[in-house]
């Protein structure tokens, strides 16, 4: 298994009966392309948060975060989430 890894793309080679994975390493900028028979999307769709703005959203007295980005220093006990 590999960290701090971003996956940039994939196609499927037909010919080839392959996937190929085209890959950054995040710590050091370097890309590079890897071959699979098998693919499974695990890229975390929502780690990317959509920043949203709603009316009242200013007013709000409580934490605002995006669970893709949890402040884990907010005591959440009896407290009403959404």
């Amino acid at each position: 298994m590999l960290f701090s890894i971003e996956c940039l793309g994939a196609r499927w080679l037909k010919d080839e009966h392959e996937w190929e994975i085209q890959f950054r390493d995040l710590k050091t900028s370097v890309e590079f392309v890897r071959r699979a028979s098998v693919l499974i999307s695990a890229v975390g769709g929502i780690n990317k948060p959509r920043e949203v703005k709603f009316e009242g959203m200013s007013k709000f007295r409580g934490h605002i975060f995006h669970t893709a980005k949890w402040d884990h220093s907010v005591d959440h006990v009896k407290k009403r989430m959404a």
